[in-house]
C-alpha cells in the first residue's frame, strides 16, 4: 500500500500527509476497546455483571499524543466498576437491570474532542464525599453548605481522596483520578461530571483536537 503512494501521489508531501493520515493516526474507538476484557473481569471479580458499550463518530488520533491519557483512563473504568454499579441483587432490588451498563461515546464538537464515559450505577455518594472533605480538612461544614454539587463532584479529583473504606484491587488509594485529571489537563483539556443518585454518573472529558492529532 504504501509502494503504491509513490506511484499514485502528487508528491512527497502527500505521501507523507497519506501515510500519517493512514498509519500514524487510529480511531480513537479502538484504542478502548483494550478496557472491555478489563471492565468485564474486574466486575465479576467484585461479584457484579456489566455491558460495555463504545459508540462515536471516526476520530483519528496520534496513539503516542494521548498515550499518558490512554493509561490513566483505566481510573474512569475502575471508578465505575467500584463505585458506581452495583451488585446484582442490589440492581434487582432498584428494579435495574441485572447487569449494568458502562458506555462510551466519541464526538467531535467544533474543534474539541468530546468524550463521555457512562454508567448506570448508584451516582457518586454526595454525603460520603462530604465526609471525606471533613475529614481531610479541604472543607468546613459551613463551606458544604455554599457549595454545588458540582462543585463537590470535583473534589474526587484532589490527591488521596477516596471514598471507599477499605484499599481493594481495583480502587480504595485515591491516586487513580488524581492522575487522570492531571492527564487532562497536560492536554489542555477540561472534565465535568454528572451524576444522580441511583441513575449513574457521567464524566465528560474535552481535549482540543489539535493537542491529539
Amino acid at each position: 500500500e504504501i509502494l503504491n503512494l509513490f506511484t499514485s501521489s502528487n508528491g512527497i508531501d502527500d505521501i507523507k500527509e497519506q501515510i500519517y493520515s493512514n498509519y500514524v493516526l487510529t480511531d480513537l474507538k479502538s484504542n478502548f476497546l483494550k478496557f472491555k476484557k478489563y471492565a468485564e473481569e474486574a466486575s465479576m471479580a467484585k461479584g457484579k455483571l456489566i455491558k460495555f458499550e463504545i459508540e462515536g463518530e471516526i476520530i483519528k488520533v496520534n496513539k503516542l499524543k494521548l498515550k499518558s491519557f490512554l493509561a490513566s483512563s483505566i481510573h474512569l473504568f475502575r471508578n465505575m466498576i467500584d463505585h458506581g454499579i452495583e451488585s446484582e441483587t442490589i440492581r434487582i432490588d432498584k428494579k435495574k437491570p441485572k447487569k449494568g451498563t458502562i458506555k462510551t461515546k466519541f464526538t467531535i464538537e467544533k474543534d474539541m474532542i468530546k468524550m463521555c464515559f457512562e454508567d448506570d450505577g448508584a451516582g457518586l455518594d454526595l454525603d460520603k464525599i462530604k465526609r471525606k472533605c471533613i475529614e481531610k480538612n479541604l472543607l468546613s461544614k459551613n463551606d458544604l453548605d455554599n457549595m454545588t454539587n458540582q462543585e463537590l463532584f470535583s473534589y474526587i479529583f484532589k490527591p488521596e481522596f477516596s471514598t471507599s473504606e477499605s484499599v481493594n484491587l481495583i480502587s480504595g488509594r485515591g491516586i487513580g483520578m488524581e492522575s487522570l485529571k492531571e492527564e487532562v489537563d497536560h492536554l489542555n483539556g477540561s472534565i465535568e461530571i454528572q451524576s444522580q443518585k441511583d441513575e449513574g454518573t457521567t464524566f465528560i472529558i474535552k481535549v482540543p483536537l489539535k493537542e491529539a492529532s
